[in-house]
């Protein structure tokens, strides 16, 4: 029995986990080279069915890694056991990759256990449920239901299937038309499969309760489900009866402190809020259980079972906003913002955390298979991204997808997961509560987090909306505000245009430079409409709440993550075009993960990791000469040319940094310096600077990456460096993803990251609300900051904005960072209006500032010779 047996049906994916979780592509190389040969397999009926057992026993304490390895290395050599022994092996291990979310794996297992198992014996039928569980886990609910169904008519007229059997088969069938219904939506059609479905578990539960050997944990599970399905069909009554008695069997089979547990903490909790305080105090409690879990216990957990676990936790995201939303109650609007820091960013938060216990508290050796594992993410991300170079052949020879490669390196992932992270209390990822976050801010600072919500009733449109909280110390009674903000995909048309028109205007720039005012001008009053429009959805609504706050944390989600919110206009009475960062009253932006961070930032000082003194620039990298080959393919990927102007930023930024730093370590690797693997070996500068070509690889499929071992979608995000054009083997191969970064450099005490590269502040969106990209993973890395760009920026305007901001932050007395930074905005759109006639955004407002906004100028730290 297994937790993602509890998972909400219809609602099963894919996705990273976190940093270390996502080395199942370490050290390719390092871990396949050092496996060694292989123990002893079994040869023997016997000693089959005892690595059999052995890898059940595995299953059942949650280790489907151990399980995995167990019965690979049985299934080896066991042509001389017997053919029933054979094919229970092959079952479980397909359970054991069914359980980690591996339903083609699986699915190849399941039907070679078909062909050994007795055609309709009991074995036989429970393997064929297993193919049940895969069609219903690909989606294919339709499928998945004539075979849980087949399965159900032949279990009963079998004499020799076990009573418990016949239970999970009607249990299972009842599952399955349940979610068929739920993704069915509204209409007689899909109520009609949920009744269906509410009815089979209602004879499953019959069938176990009457079962002389009585399994209260599979009772539990049936109850559990048996709760929500009442609840989505409206009884609420036998809800209550049956979430009790799942509580009761739970308790019976000592599992009230399980994973499993946690999904009937949140049902109570969703039927409960109807009755305010009580309804509050069981979503608290589920809450607090949920967090209780170290990473020790995340690093036991497949990743289909991370991924209910971060599923129950957007649920109660989903439950607590929606009474918040209804009542306007101060108390649930509390609540739902400390229940959207429990999950939103979460996996980004637990990469961060077990990157930091790692480096501080890893023995040597754990150290050590750490660097090889950073040289095997390489290695891995070099030949994911040969598809984009138009490689196929060579990714082919690699052997990527090679089974043994891929289990071998999860293998070596979970064995330095659980060898030592966990020794820290550090470890914990502990949600904040609203007065420790609130307790961070100052009387003149404004709060915003933004969130996508997915009502748990819909309404009759069904739309998606996006909610803003808003928290001003200084102002009235110190209570957080809650906006509905409308219907998601109002604002992300809105959003889109935006994006478009900035999109045509960088289009029209690059094809004729020399008319770059011109066009700019022209354009300018449309795009300015588009950001009107923006505003009003977005910004507009919180008007009162920030208005006079000198500094505003925001936490942007969906399609507000690429919104230049400094950029939001509006036109008075004469048409004159004004943006919100012409408006005095409107507060400095610093853009932030989620609100959690400035707990995160407060840590960090008070850690007090030192940086090295050194200015680190990076920029106008030799790329060589276009490999002949690649250039006649029509691959993805572009055959890249030098950036315009990055020697000249590099050189510049040194000037000025000599002026302004005299006796200041700068360290400029442009040419063939300025490669992936300096990068990657810097350790504390206490600035790094990049000036190169920024890429976002938007037409790779995310299903496809999710399905190579390891790789995440943060390997769409990449740095053009020295040999692009040139790639080699081993990982060295000029591109250096966001995949890569996270895990490489040390930067924690890192002040400042500038990525002078365009779309290198663009960000991929994941399931809990977070992204992942560049700048992301500068400061997974430890970079307290990063001003990044979201689309293409001008090499000269950019290069006069980033030196005022050098010059306001770097004067003696001068302002804090991300007062400098607006400083050198309104700078450039002042000289845009006067040298060209034109405010138009390309101009000023490419770049955003991301993380700590700093507390005064710069540290006197980095003045020291």
């Amino acid at each position: 029995m297994r937790v993602s047996d509890t998972a909400h049906p219809g609602r099963v994916g894919r996705g990273t986990w976190s940093l270390v979780a996502a080395f199942a592509a370490l050290a390719a190389l390092a871990a396949c080279q050092s496996a060694g040969p292989r123990a002893s397999v079994p040869t023997t009926t016997d000693e089959l069915v005892l690595h059999t057992d052995e890898a059940l026993a595995a299953l059942r304490s949650d280790d489907a890694l151990r399980a995995e390895d167990l019965l690979r290395r049985a299934i080896a050599g066991d042509e001389g056991a017997a053919p029933q022994a054979r094919a229970t092996a092959r079952a479980t291990l397909a359970q054991a990759l069914l359980a980690g979310g591996r339903t083609r794996e699986a699915a190849e297992f399941v039907e070679a256990a078909l062909v050994l198992h007795e055609q309709g014996s009991a074995a036989w039928l429970e393997t064929l449920g297993l193919r049940a569980r895969i069609a219903a886990r690909e989606g294919r609910l339709t499928e998945a239901v004539e075979i849980a169904r087949r399965v159900l008519q032949d279990s009963a007229s079998n004499p020799h299937v076990p009573e418990g059997q016949r239970a999970w088969a009607s249990a299972n069938l009842g599952r399955m038309l349940w979610a068929k219904g739920v993704a069915l939506g509204a209409g007689e059609t899909a109520r009609a499969n949920m009744e269906e479905g509410h009815n089979l578990l209602v004879i499953a539960m019959q069938m176990a309760s009457r079962n002389p050997a009585r399994d209260e944990a599979q009772l539990g599970v049936i109850a559990s489900q048996l709760g929500e399905a009442s609840l989505d069909l409206g009884y609420t009554d036998r809800a209550v009866t049956f979430f009790d008695a799942a509580w009761e069997h739970l308790q019976r089979a000592g599992l009230t402190d399980d994973s499993r547990a946690q999904p009937l903490r949140l049902a109570q909790a969703r039927l409960l809020l109807a009755q305010g305080q009580a309804g509050r105090d069981a979503l608290r409690e589920f809450l607090r259980l949920d967090a209780e879990r170290s990473i020790s216990q995340l690093a036991r957990l497949t990743d289909d079972e991370k991924q209910a676990a971060l599923y129950r936790r957007e649920e109660a995201v989903r439950i607590a906003c929606e009474h918040a939303l209804t009542t306007q109650d101060t108390d649930a609007i509390v609540l739902a913002l400390e229940a959207v820091w429990s999950w939103k960013g979460l996996r980004v938060d637990a990469a961060r955390v077990e990157l930091d216990v790692l480096r501080d508290e890893g023995s040597d050796a754990e150290k050590r298979a750490f660097e090889r594992i950073v040289a095997g993410r390489a290695e891995l991300a070099s030949r994911t991204l040969d598809e984009a170079r138009g490689m196929p052949a060579r990714r082919a020879r690699t052997g990527v997808r090679d089974d043994a490669r891929s289990h071998a390196l999860r293998k070596a992932a979970s064995d330095l997961r659980q060898g030592g992270l966990a020794r820290s209390p550090q470890a914990r990822l502990r949600t904040p509560t609203w007065a420790e976050v609130a307790s961070c801010l100052g009387a003149d600072e404004v709060m915003i987090e933004y969130v996508v919500h997915r009502p748990w009733r819909r309404g009759h449109d069904g739309d998606d909306r996006l909610i803003a909280f808003c928290f001003r110390p200084g102002r009235g009674d110190g209570r957080v505000q809650l906006f509905d903000l409308g219907p998601l995909s109002t604002i992300a048309q809105a959003c889109a245009s935006v994006r478009h028109e900035l999109a045509l205007a960088a289009q029209a720039v690059r094809a004729d430079p020399a008319a770059m005012a011109d066009t700019l001008a022209s354009r300018e009053a449309r795009l300015a409409a588009r950001l009107c429009e923006a505003r009003a959805l977005v910004w507009q609504p919180l008007a009162q709440a920030v208005r006079g706050a000198k500094l505003a944390l925001v936490a942007p989600d969906g399609p507000l993550a690429s919104l230049p919110l400094d950029a939001l206009g509006c036109t008075d009475g004469t048409g004159v075009i004004r943006y919100r960062i012409d408006d005095d009253d409107e507060p400095t932006i610093t853009m932030v993960q989620t609100l959690r961070d400035v707990l995160w930032w407060r840590d960090a000082k008070a850690r007090g990791v030192s940086h090295s003194g050194e200015v680190v620039l990076v920029g106008d990298p030799a790329l060589g000469t276009p490999n002949a080959r690649l250039a006649a393919r029509p691959g993805a990927m572009p055959v890249w040319t030098p950036a315009q102007g990055t020697g000249q930023f590099i050189a510049s930024l040194r000037e000025g940094l000599s002026a302004s730093l005299p006796g200041a370590r700068v360290l400029a690797l442009t040419g063939g310096r300025a490669t992936e693997e300096r990068v990657m070996r810097l350790r504390n500068p206490a600035a790094l600077v990049v000036a190169a070509h920024g890429w976002m690889w938007s037409n790779a499929d995310p299903q496809e990456l999710d399905s190579r071992a390891g790789v995440d979608r943060s390997i769409r995000s990449m740095l053009v460096l020295a040999g692009a054009n040139e790639p080699a083997r081993g990982g060295k191969d000029g591109l250096l993803t966001a995949f890569e970064l996270m895990g490489g450099p040390d930067l924690r005490g890192t002040h400042l990251v500038v990525l002078a590269a365009c779309s290198s502040g663009a960000e991929e969106s994941e399931q809990d609300g977070g992204a992942q990209g560049m700048r992301r993973a500068m400061q997974i890395a430890g970079a307290r900051c990063v001003i990044a760009s979201g689309f293409d920026v001008p090499a000269k305007q950019s290069l006069e904005l980033m030196d005022d901001f050098r010059s306001a932050w770097l004067a003696e007395g001068g302002m804090s960072r991300v007062q400098a930074f607006a400083h050198a905005k309104r700078g450039a759109l002042a000289r845009a209006r006067e040298r060209d006639g034109s405010g138009h955004p390309l101009w000023w407002a490419g770049f955003s500032y991301f993380g700590d906004p700093g507390v005064g100028p710069l540290p006197a730290d980095l003045r020291a010779p």
